[in-house]
């Protein structure tokens, strides 16, 4: 099987394994116990934070452990909004992940507050400009993606955190696509709050953190046992952690860069034999800034979860969108967001490389991918409604 899915998650890296797998083979305490065992684990959870921290900029008391992305973007917005006591308005966007989404949408339910959610350009980006409209005098908190899950289109988190700070407003950012794929910090990004995520960047699924800047107050979503300085309770996942550090402590920036750039080598291959062979076929998002591992396809008449099955049958890993909605009905919320039609919107497939994509992969990827469109395209079509 030919894995092309790092999007949902990415292989375990070998400097992930070889660390989970050497603390696993001690003895091994409660990193709160005060006993010697106890110490040992939290001088392994204190490296690891130290070598997430270094990774993007930030001090090791501004990284707070959380199981994932999700859990980093619900305490993102639960503290922004527990500081103006559950009042005001929150701006993000109609192409979030789905855990954001979802969290906005329970604040809006429970706490009555208002939520706009931005539309983004026919492309997939948002605008600043788009943000600055939708600011009001009570706006608490804006959050907008770094880079989107489905089709790596890159939004101006910087300029966005500029607008914000200019008013006053806290800025939030889930950065679980972006992190690991570009060389970023959080002073870079200018953001608040950044979520990330371990398993995106070849550590293991369970472990994440949300990175705080300077002066910002974290309120628990999880209290009890006074953990991450109070932020986040409960005993720490310390084989993931020490996993996520050893990922973290490989991927500086000259490994990062030297890995987007190959995998951009290989985006390009990907790209232009889709259009040599597949012109029926379109790439979404190439009018704009991409993340270089993320190519989303659409050919307009096919399903595309069948094309994801047979591809799957001729021994290739893709997806038909964000695998955290593999399985659900309907159409993908960041098409419709940018005004896909469904004809289009139901055919599409996503391919996202990483360090492990060579590129025979993708020759013979396109290969079966070609088979697979002309097995499934029926002889008399239309033409595509874009």
């Amino acid at each position: 099987m030919i894995y092309l899915d790092y999007n949902a998650t990415a292989p375990l890296r070998e400097v992930a394994h070889a660390a989970m797998l050497n603390w696993l083979q001690q003895p091994s305490g409660n990193p709160s116990s005060i006993h010697r065992l106890g110490r040992n684990a939290r001088q392994a959870l204190d490296l690891a934070r130290r070598q997430v921290a270094q990774l993007f900029a930030v001090h090791d008391s501004q990284v707070i452990f959380t199981s994932g992305g999700t859990e980093a973007n619900h305490l993102a917005l639960f503290t922004a909004m527990l500081q103006s006591q559950m009042q005001g308005h929150i701006v993000t966007t109609a192409v979030e992940h789905a855990s954001l989404l979802a969290a906005a949408e329970g604040l809006q339910r429970r706490h009555e507050l208002s939520v706009t959610r931005v539309l983004p350009e026919r492309d997939g980006r948002i605008t600043v400009e788009a943000v600055a409209s939708a600011l009001r005098p009570d706006t608490r908190l804006v959050s907008v993606m770094a880079a989107n899950n489905e089709t790596g289109v890159l939004h101006p988190i910087a300029a966005i955190a500029r607008l914000c700070h200019e008013r006053g407003i806290l800025c939030h950012s889930d950065a679980v696509q972006l992190a690991g794929r570009l060389p970023v910090t959080l002073a870079q990004l200018g953001c608040d709050l950044l979520s990330v995520s371990a398993h995106k960047m070849g550590g293991c699924p369970g472990v994440g953190a949300l990175l705080v800047g300077k002066g910002v107050a974290v309120e628990p979503l999880l209290a009890g046992g006074g953990q991450e300085r109070g932020r986040r309770s409960g005993t720490e996942n310390l084989p993931g952690i020490v996993a996520f550090g050893a990922v973290a402590h490989h991927l500086n920036e000259a490994t990062i860069t030297a890995e987007s750039q190959r995998i951009c080598l290989l985006q390009t291959q990907l790209e232009e034999a889709i259009r040599t062979n597949l012109p029926d076929c379109v790439v979404v998002g190439t009018e704009t800034e991409r993340l270089a591992n993320t190519t989303l396809v659409v050919c307009d008449g096919l399903d595309g979860e069948a094309l994801v099955m047979n591809l799957d049958l001729a021994g290739f890993a893709v997806s038909g969108g964000a695998a955290c909605s593999s399985g659900k009905a309907g159409l993908s919320h960041v098409l419709s967001a940018m005004g896909m039609g469904e004809s289009l919107a139901r055919s599409a497939v996503r391919i996202s490389l990483g360090w492990q994509t060579e590129p025979s992969h993708i020759t013979a990827l396109v290969a079966a991918f070609t088979k697979v469109v002309e097995r499934l395209r029926p002889h008399h079509h239309r033409p595509m409604d874009k």
